[in-house]
């Protein structure tokens, strides 16, 4: 994968203390009467006057015996005093527990959230200081390390690029205060963009923002184009002139042909009489809508001839931040020189439906979380409901069973059709197939389910 940065070359702080200033003053003229003296003079923060810390050490630990281990960790770094009070036992057995290895990282939080100069990298198991001179709009200022560029990353060249990192520091800022991580002003970016179709240089605008709702940061990104009404050569705009949209709206990291359905939908677009209408990608969390304009003129040229303005939308959910092997995060990345195919959000688009992340983003609705894992249903128009399941139970064939019941409560023996041989299939296909056809009473051979309602298009794309 090519960078997009350069590693910067590491900088040291020239921090001068009092003593070496001391030590470089040249020393005073004195007499047998006069004596000059210096001394050392220290800034200490302001005493802390919390009622807690009045107690005696003995109430202090007791306390602790009615906190749960989370809380336990967190109260002795609350200050100075309770860290001496408590000690480092407690903490200690709770940075140590955890089955997994996910749920071990997860109690770092407990530290991260102690030092807001540092952010905990699950990918490199250990702690990176903020570089507060960074962010998406100056990826080029932060220091280069590979948890940023092989995690997976969107981007409008080398002037917006959003990682995992900048996701997470704006969830930290979020939900902990402005100390720990930067505000999503940060994400806002305007570019007046040049693009080429059939030859012709064509002025394009690129517009980014983003919001944190429910606890995930949903990010929104508008790209505007205005084409030529050349007639026959309409249809042909992705054969002839096709062009190009930033990665971070049309990108996706399982394949390189952009969202489910998108490309089609520009195409459609060009006729006369489309009908604007949000869909969903298939293969990430993302809404996306295509809306023309049929102008007779365009603020950006000078002659008369008519145009067509293609405004294309996006709305991604990349999840709460909290884990970057997500697959609600992967799967928006840059595919790169991978492979087309691996980077499926699939058991999380079984409990969304195209316009959900529109809505929560626009409208402010609230996504109900499901505990343990990294789905979430809408309060309303949900097609699973949703349930207090753990991620080992998300796979498990039961919850499988539910979806495929779910999506077929309309299926008929009329809609059954034979799938062509030759046709690919991957495990997860078959799976859908297989359950399908057992709960509507069917043999396996012979006759195969066409209607992927869970792997192919069903959110519109």
């Amino acid at each position: 994968m090519v960078r997009l940065w350069s590693p910067r070359t590491g900088q040291r702080d020239a921090r001068l203390t009092l003593s070496s200033t001391a030590s470089k003053v040249p020393p005073a003229k004195t007499d047998s009467k006069v004596t000059v003296s210096l001394t050392r003079t220290s800034i200490h923060p302001p005493v802390q006057h919390a009622p807690i810390l009045s107690l005696p050490l003995e109430l202090v630990q007791h306390i602790t015996t009615f906190l749960d281990p989370f809380s336990v960790a967190s109260f002795c770094l609350s200050t100075r005093y309770i860290y001496y009070a408590v000690g480092t036992r407690h903490l200690s057995a709770f940075l140590s527990t955890g089955y997994t290895k996910f749920s071990k990282r997860k109690n770092f939080e407990v530290l991260e959230r102690a030092f807001p100069s540092h952010w905990y990298c699950a990918w490199c198991d250990k702690f990176h200081l903020h570089d507060r001179e960074g962010g998406p709009k100056n990826f080029d200022k932060e220091e280069g390390r590979d948890c940023a560029e092989f995690n997976s990353y969107m981007h409008a060249g080398k002037e917006l690029v959003v990682c995992y990192h900048h996701v997470r520091l704006a969830l930290n800022r979020y939900k902990w205060g402005p100390d720990y991580g930067i505000p999503l002003e940060d994400f806002n970016y305007h570019a007046d963009l040049t693009t080429k179709i059939f030859t012709r240089k064509t002025p394009a605008t690129l517009d980014v923002e983003a919001r944190i709702m429910s606890g995930h940061l949903i990010l929104h990104a508008t790209f505007i184009v205005a084409i030529d009404r050349k007639g026959g050569d309409l249809p042909k705009i992705n054969e002839k002139g096709h062009f190009v949209i930033p990665q971070i709206v049309f990108g996706h990291k399982d394949s390189r042909d952009g969202h489910m359905g998108l490309k089609y939908h520009i195409w459609k677009a060009l006729d006369q009489g489309y009908i604007p209408k949000t869909q969903g990608c298939s293969t990430c969390a993302t809404d996306y809508l295509v809306t023309p304009t049929h102008i007779s003129d365009h603020k950006h040229y000078t002659h008369s001839t008519p145009k067509i303005e293609i405004r294309i939308e996006t709305w991604r959910d990349l999840g709460d931040g909290r884990n970057p092997f997500q697959a609600s995060w992967r799967a928006h990345g840059e595919i790169g020189n991978s492979e087309p195919g691996n980077g499926r959000d699939m058991i999380r688009l079984t409990s969304l439906r195209a316009g959900q992340i529109r809505e929560a983003f626009e409208k402010g609705l609230e996504l109900q979380w499901v505990p343990g894992s990294s789905e979430f249903t809408a309060l309303a128009g949900s097609c699973v409901e949703a349930r207090p399941r753990s991620w080992d139970e998300a796979l498990k064939r039961n919850w499988t069973r539910d979806i495929v019941s779910a999506r077929t409560t309309t299926s008929s023996k009329s809609e059954l059709t034979e799938v062509p041989r030759g046709r690919e299939r991957n495990w997860y296909e078959d799976e859908m197939h297989r359950l399908e056809l057992e709960r509507l009473g069917k043999e396996s051979s012979g006759v195969l389910v066409a209607r992927r309602q869970v792997g192919h298009g069903y959110f519109g794309g």
